[in-house]
């Protein structure tokens, strides 16, 4: 069994802080951004947000994605020498 720091879970967790953390200051970025004219459509800014947002949704879909094929290999790997080790010890 993996450790609690290793799970995906943990990471997510933390990640969710970190996001926790880092909104506001972006928030506060933008809204200087937008008061200072060199972005002139809230709409301009909205657009840039759900464009940012779906490539966090698509990164963390290709990070997830790969993991567990990394972890589904592992398994297959696992259950191919349980596998063989049966048959070992059927023969014997």
């Amino acid at each position: 069994m993996k450790d609690g720091k290793d799970t995906s879970e943990h990471k997510l967790a933390k990640v969710a802080i970190i996001t926790s953390l880092v909104l506001p200051i972006l928030a506060a970025i933008l809204e200087v951004v937008q008061n200072s004219g060199y972005v002139e459509s809230p709409l301009t800014l909205a657009i840039l947000g759900v464009a940012g947002t779906c490539l966090a949704s698509f990164g963390y879909g290709a990070s997830r994605t790969k993991l567990k094929a990394q972890q589904l290999a592992v398994d297959a790997q696992a259950l191919t020498i349980l596998h063989e080790g049966t048959k070992k010890t059927k023969k014997s």
